[in-house]
């Protein structure tokens, strides 16, 4: 029989590791994968787009980071601490992660129904599954 290999939700994973790791580097924001209600000045939004399996134990999924805040600086510079934390990923949760690639960095695109500012990246990452019994 095939070993059957199953992944962790990748999005609660890296939503709970940049809940827990941002406060550490003075940001302490909301980190969810979707837009709270009511929604504050300061938040982070992370959610999956899409991706590939790379082979029966590793997972490529692309994933969406949008970083939002009252003045440009200010969310520009929560996307790019946002962007050092998933690159200094070892282990969460006892999931390794192998790999980041930046499909594309922190962009100023306001939100187009509040124009509330809000900083977009796009990256690939690499995690590792587990089999089955």
């Amino acid at each position: 029989m095939t070993e059957v290999v199953v992944f962790p939700d990748v999005e609660k994973l890296l939503v709970d590791h940049l809940g827990t790791t941002l406060p550490d580097y003075g940001w302490d924001v909301p980190v969810s994968t979707k837009v709270p209600n009511p929604r504050p000045v300061e938040f982070v939004r992370l959610f999956v787009t899409g991706g590939t399996r790379r082979d029966i134990v590793t997972d490529r999924p692309t994933v969406v980071v949008e970083a939002w805040a009252q003045v440009e600086r200010l969310a520009l510079d929560l996307a790019e601490m946002c962007r050092g934390i998933i690159y200094a990923i070892d282990v969460i949760g006892g999931t390794q992660f192998y790999y980041c690639e930046t499909a594309s960095r922190p962009q100023n695109l306001p939100d187009p129904d509040t124009h509330q500012v809000r900083y977009s990246a796009t990256y690939s990452l690499q995690y590792r599954g587990a089999a089955i019994e």
